[in-house]
């Protein structure tokens, strides 16, 4: 609660918490910078005001489980249609989920994921704009997919190129 006579120091490693060493290999000088895997991170919060009877302040380690889940694994991918208006105008009615599966690399199960496609990368960082699954797209299109993993939360973008060939008329 934002109380000024603590002290926070994180380390990787229980002993180094226990010393209470800002010199030692284990100390975490930036943690907002800090990138770490799974695993646990050590925070000993001190009481800086007040020392005991031999001087030390008295402190107490948690222990910060940290998890790290992966992004989606995914590929660049393109999305093939035929023109048969023959018109050339090179354009196509996508259904743009039936193209999820190749936008996951090998081993993933796309009832996994949720997929939202977007004219951009900007709009799908901003969640606007989606586009409908519906959609009549021209060749060379790029679409940025957002592609959220359901049961982590974890987000990774991808490109999907839409390519319209021109088919008999």
């Amino acid at each position: 609660d934002n109380d000024p006579q603590l002290g926070f120091g994180y380390y990787t490693s229980l002993a180094a918490a226990q010393a209470g060493d800002t010199t030692a290999a284990g100390y975490i000088a930036t943690p907002t910078a800090f990138e770490a895997g799974t695993g646990v991170i050590y925070i000993r919060v001190e009481r800086t005001s007040e020392a005991d009877y031999q001087g030390d302040f008295c402190y107490v380690i948690v222990e910060q489980p940290v998890v790290v889940n992966p992004l989606p694994d995914v590929v660049v991918a393109d999305a093939v249609g035929c023109d048969s208006s023959g018109t050339g105008s090179l354009t196509y009615g996508y259904t743009l989920s039936d193209y999820n599966a190749l936008l996951l690399a090998p081993g993933q199960d796309v009832a996994d994921f949720t997929f939202a496609h977007y004219l951009g990368l900007a709009d799908a960082q901003a969640g606007v704009g989606q586009l409908p699954d519906a959609y009549t797209g021209s060749d060379g299109q790029v679409l940025t997919v957002k592609v959220t993993n359901i049961q982590t939360g974890c987000i990774n973008y991808v490109e999907l190129t839409l390519r319209v060939r021109a088919g008999a008329s």
